[in-house]
């Protein structure tokens, strides 16, 4: 058989059924066309007649559904061999969980990476690790050339960086106030 007219069928459906596509392979088909198949290797390709790895999904305007029957939070679970494992999971509001100590989340552009939230949940934008310069900064920028953090503040708004402490939101800082164009600095 083919996907056109698949070698088992169901009773008065002619073009939907399973069959054999290669060797040691088994195709799916709907309506005359091939939907699924199962490789020599055990790979599964939703979409593709050629599957790259164990779960090989293509079709344009993809995307991969995951309902929950209650008001449950349901993800995606990804575990190495080990017990390490991080998670992409939803309750209504997104969460990127890394479950095992000493580990970190990378995030990357063009195959490069560009962000990393490390194990003492520093976030370090432009470099991998910290030095011991700076072990007590809980934020990194640090590129091969000039180094700004920019702050664009709306018409008639301020902007900055303000301090504190465990005693109090705000000890110190300075603030851009755009409606008189000026920079003030507290301590």
């Amino acid at each position: 058989g083919n996907a056109s007219a698949p070698s088992y069928i169901f009773e008065g459906n002619t073009d939907t059924g399973f069959f054999h596509p290669a060797v040691d392979a088994i195709g799916f088909s709907t309506a005359g066309s091939e939907r699924m198949r199962i490789d020599s290797s055990g790979r599964l390709g939703i979409g593709t007649t050629s599957p790259a790895s164990l779960l090989s999904v293509q079709g344009d305007g993809l995307q991969i559904r995951l309902d929950g029957t209650a008001n449950t939070s349901r993800g995606i679970l990804l575990r190495n061999t080990g017990t390490a494992e991080g998670q992409i999971q939803t309750d209504g509001n997104m969460h990127f969980i890394q479950e095992d100590a000493n580990r970190y989340m990378r995030f990357s552009t063009a195959n490069t990476e560009a962000m990393r939230i490390d194990s003492s949940q520093n976030v370090l934008i432009g470099t991998d690790s910290g030095d011991a310069f700076n072990a007590n900064s809980a934020l990194r920028l640090q590129k091969n050339n000039h180094n700004y953090l920019q702050i664009k503040t709306p018409t008639n708004k301020q902007g900055g960086v303000l301090i504190g402490d465990t005693g109090d939101d705000f000890v110190g800082g300075f603030i851009y106030s755009n409606s008189v164009d000026q920079l003030w600095i507290y301590s």
